[in-house]
């Protein structure tokens, strides 16, 4: 419960889950996953980007058929904090551009409808919306979803 109001506070953010390793045993499984995570944050009055790699260490219990996390520890390997540069590839292109999105259907964090708007998409407020190969959501409540969604897309690759 604490940290809803923080995250609430925060800016931009994405975490983002890298190549996972899984040894089976009968109705446990040990996971190991590897994580990257970005935050913008306010600090001493100015915008900081920090990056962050680290990994999942979950073990899992087969529940009535079900796959469910019994217990995760999460391992921070590194962290970058740097100060915030909003041009991207030094300048080649903008996001949030008019016409970034031009035709594509998304949806977003409610702070950044408008630059979503402004980039062209069609705006909707779903759970999750795939458009092609792009994949969108709303919030961490929307992950399962999400990444349900992205699975789907990439196994049509």
């Amino acid at each position: 419960d604490g940290a809803v109001p923080r995250i609430l506070m925060m800016g931009p953010m994405q975490h983002l889950l890298g190549t996972s390793h899984i040894e089976f045993d009968g109705d446990t499984a040990r996971v190991e996953t590897y994580i990257w995570t970005f935050l913008r944050v306010q600090a001493d009055g100015r915008d900081l980007d920090t990056f962050t790699g680290g990994r999942l260490i979950d073990r899992f219990e087969r529940r009535d058929g079900a796959w469910k996390i019994a217990h995760r520890r999460t391992i921070f390997d590194w962290n970058r904090d740097t100060a915030s540069h909003e041009g991207w590839v030094g300048g080649m292109f903008t996001p949030g551009k008019p016409g970034m999105l031009q035709g594509r259907k998304a949806t977003s964090f409610f702070a950044i409808k408008d630059d979503v708007i402004h980039a062209g998409a069609e705006w909707v407020d779903f759970e999750v919306v795939v458009d092609k190969n792009l994949v969108t959501s709303r919030k961490p409540d929307d992950l399962p979803a999400f990444c349900i969604a992205c699975i789907d897309v990439l196994s049509r690759q």
